[in-house]
């Protein structure tokens, strides 16, 4: 067998077996919000931003924001699985509307992380900590839509 061609096939069974694990979970019913799955990772990411705060003040800190960012990404994508109910009756097209919009608001959450990693790793301390004020705005406009008061 063609050495070279072992590493392709490993690697379409890894991206086949990933993309089936994120089908068949984005399948499932969502969970509550409060004292669901979506809790945990939730937690983390308040306690990273917090500590990623004081991180990024300093440049020779750029590490451990970088750590904390990719922890943080994780976080959010485990999160997409886990939309909260909405909080009042809808039909299954709003409801369908409101769990892409949940999914989307992560996305950009991650895609907010994804530059402030770039901005760390380029020295862009500045740019850090503009984008982290980006992340306090998102966590505060998904609050108001997806958490109930």
């Amino acid at each position: 067998m063609n050495p070279l061609k072992v590493p392709r096939i490993f690697s379409l069974c890894i991206l086949a077996s990933l993309s089936w694990a994120l089908l068949s979970s984005s399948m499932q019913e969502p969970a509550p919000e409060s004292g669901s799955a979506l809790e945990e990772p939730m937690d983390l990411l308040k306690r990273h931003q917090r500590t990623l705060r004081r991180v990024i003040a300093d440049p020779a800190q750029a590490g451990q924001g970088i750590a904390l960012l990719h922890e943080m990404e994780s976080a959010v994508f485990e999160s997409m699985n886990h939309c909260p109910e909405p909080f009042t009756e809808m039909t299954a097209k709003e409801q369908a509307i409101w769990e892409v919009g949940f999914r989307k608001s992560l996305l950009r959450l991650a895609t907010t992380m994804v530059n402030m990693e770039l901005a760390l790793l380029e020295g862009r301390m500045e740019d850090a900590q503009n984008l982290y004020r980006e992340l306090g705005a998102a966590k505060k406009s998904g609050h108001n839509e997806y958490k109930e008061d």
